[in-house]
């Protein structure tokens, strides 16, 4: 099988699926930290997550597959079935937990690396380091660099300018929200632009949409002020170049 449109290449890298929108933090620096978005608990279908991982299967998907955007993913309790899920179909994929750690045992730490996690990415963002464990890594404020959430998150400032700046985000993964809404990227906190949706439409014909394609093609170029309204005030610098959405 080469993959949609006959070229393997052309698929996104790496899906992350936002199991639930639910936190136990409010960062300052994330959208968790507003009322608004600190919505009441949903979390996305069993039947919708095997929908995705199905389709995933069917365009050989072998990347890394995550399972959050804004949430964190162990308040969802039946997280390892998801993931058992996942591994069975996705033999291939590299699967990484990103979380801020507050709720990882040892007892579920086990759990989720017997159901097929390969990696752990704690950001322990209070600051307390967690135990050593053999497929976790940790980082601590400082460690990461902070975006302004595509001008949401008005405080948070970096350097240099970024209106200029090529970004293959868009390029690279594939981001599902909690309600099967795939957007344009990770910054997308609001769900201001929308590129389909799992329900009506396959994850081939979302990514080869001539609206995505019209917008990677825009910020391959650097051209963010005519990509989304969103890219215009968008400060992330972390996917300028090609591969670095891995």
């Amino acid at each position: 099988m080469t993959g949609a449109r006959g070229q393997r290449s052309s698929l996104f890298q790496v899906v992350e699926i936002e199991v639930s929108i639910r936190c136990n933090l409010k960062c300052d620096y994330c959208p968790q930290s507003y009322e608004w978005f600190r919505s009441p608990e949903h979390k996305m279908e069993t039947e919708q997550f095997v929908k995705i991982v199905s389709e995933l299967k069917q365009l050989e998907f072998a990347g890394r597959l995550s399972f959050h955007m804004y949430n964190e993913p162990l308040l969802r309790k039946d997280l390892s079935h998801l993931v058992r899920i996942a591994r069975e179909s996705l033999p291939l994929v590299w699967m990484v937990l990103y979380t801020n750690g507050d709720a990882l045992t040892d007892d579920r730490y086990s759990e989720l690396i017997g159901a097929g996690i390969d990696r752990f990415l704690v950001t322990r963002h209070r600051g307390a380091a967690l135990p050593r464990r053999p497929f976790q890594e940790q980082r601590f404020p400082g460690d990461f660099m902070l975006s302004n959430r595509a001008g949401l998150m008005g405080a948070v400032e970096c350097e240099g300018t970024t209106s200029n700046l090529p970004c293959y985000a868009p390029t690279e993964m594939l981001m599902i929200r909690h309600h099967g809404a795939v957007v344009l990227c990770h910054e997308d906190a609001a769900d201001q632009s929308i590129m389909g949706h799992v329900d009506s439409q396959t994850l081939e014909e979302i990514w080869f949409s001539r609206e995505f394609i019209s917008y990677r093609s825009a910020l391959e170029s650097g051209q963010r002020g005519s990509a989304a309204g969103i890219c215009a005030e968008c400060n992330n610098r972390l996917h300028p170049l090609p591969d670095t959405a891995i």
